[in-house]
């Protein structure tokens, strides 16, 4: 189906208002013009590109014909060029403007693409939490602040948990449309006010008793959740506000990642041997620059349960969003290896207090296959063979002008 298409569309009359998608393209080969609109490809006459530009704003179809009427060449050309218009109508390409058409990206990764929503919206335990949380948090009278609402789950969720009046904010122009149609899809646009901009650089018309937020990262506190938390407790939310989330603890699990995965993005000596096989050519060289060097990836730790864990997480930050208001954040840390093996990776997780009794963990014992967050893995070119008992020193840095970053020594063999 095409975006936007209405099947108000098949019954058209004079009064009927049209305008052209917005993803409507045209391709030109010769004499012959395409036009594709969303996954479809239409064949068109030679009037197309006039009824494009009539069309371009939102006119009656009353309105577009007699416009288009000067550019016919007789009684035969004006019944083809009114009947293209009502094929294009028909087929998805003039839209009713009432039918709002969202441009959502598919770029992966980005928050104005639609699957990274899907992604959250299928990872239920993370979900599941938060409903969970709201529905022991949210009072009668609470007005609730929803900061990045994304697809409007826990706006939604927030509402219906009780809230007298929630308000979701979106910096996503085309995320934001597609909320606000969610909310009325589901009776909730009257007690939900959507809010497209930044959350530090919008006012509301009442302060909030309740912040709610997951804009968690892959690499935790890549999204600005500290200074997006800390203006929203200066400006947007009355003394004594409760948050959800509470508290964010960051760990480091050092493990062996195996080969499969590692030398996906670290070529060692072994997959040197194996190209200079397949290829006929000298890889050493690549082999022994990536000694030199550490590399990152990311990974759903859920398919990290039967790695090789050579220690307990390594406690390494722990940020209360009731008073922390952190840029930086640069820690050392000891720690024991308990089981003898290969370091080569360490992987980032945390943990998320939502609420007094509710929490969220990507520890790989604690997600499943829906699990959306992709943590960050640090790589080592160089892996250190390790044994029980031996101490070693972790150093962790984040500062808002960059991610995450890690370092690994022995301190003691």
């Amino acid at each position: 189906m095409l975006s936007g298409m209405s099947t108000d569309l098949l019954f058209l009359n004079r009064d009927t208002l049209l305008q052209r998608a917005f993803d409507a393209t045209v391709v030109i080969r010769g004499e012959v013009i395409t036009l594709t609109c969303g996954d479809r490809s239409l064949v068109c006459g030679v009037h197309a590109l006039a009824i494009l530009e009539v069309f371009a704003t939102p006119k009656t179809l009353a309105e577009g014909l007699e416009e288009l009427s000067s550019r016919s060449r007789g009684v035969l050309d004006w019944v083809r060029l009114s009947n293209e218009v009502l094929v294009l109508a028909r087929s998805g390409v003039l839209l009713c403007p009432d039918v709002e058409a969202i441009e959502l990206l598919s770029e992966e990764g980005k928050f104005s693409s639609l699957n990274v929503h899907i992604r959250m919206l299928s990872d239920d335990i993370r979900t599941l939490a938060y409903q969970h949380a709201l529905n022991a948090t949210i009072q009668p009278a609470d007005v609730v602040l929803d900061i990045g609402t994304g697809s409007g789950i826990l706006a939604a969720s927030a509402a219906l948990a009780g809230a007298r009046h929630v308000y979701a904010v979106e910096r996503s122009s085309s995320i934001a449309k597609l909320a606000g149609a969610f909310f009325k899809a589901n009776k909730l646009d009257h007690r939900i006010t959507l809010i497209e901009g930044e959350s530090s650089r919008i006012e509301l018309p009442e302060k909030a008793d309740v912040l709610v937020s997951e804009i968690i990262g892959n690499d935790p506190l890549s999204e600005g959740i500290l200074a997006t938390t800390a203006d929203a407790r200066k400006r947007l939310l009355n003394p004594g506000a409760r948050l959800l989330p509470q508290e964010l603890r960051l760990f480091a699990l050092p493990v062996t990642a195996p080969e499969s995965f590692y030398e996906q993005f670290v070529c060692t000596f072994g997959q040197a041997a194996v190209w200079a096989q397949r290829y006929g050519l000298d890889f050493s060289i690549y082999a022994d620059e990536c000694r030199r060097r550490n590399f990152t990836a990311v990974i759903n730790t859920a398919y990290t349960k039967e790695w090789r864990r050579l220690a307990q997480p390594v406690p390494i930050a722990q940020v209360d969003f009731y008073r922390d208001d952190l840029r930086r954040v640069a820690v050392s840390r000891e720690f024991d290896v308990e089981v003898s093996g290969q370091l080569n990776c360490v992987i980032l997780v945390f943990e998320l207090q939502l609420s007094p009794e509710v929490f969220l963990s990507t520890h790989p014992d604690q997600v499943n296959a829906t699990n959306h967050w992709a943590s960050w893995a640090w790589l080592s070119g160089a892996p250190l063979a390790v044994s029980a008992g031996q101490r070693l020193r972790l150093e962790y840095r984040f500062n808002t002008e960059s991610k995450s970053s890690l370092s690994m020594a022995v301190i003691e063999s």
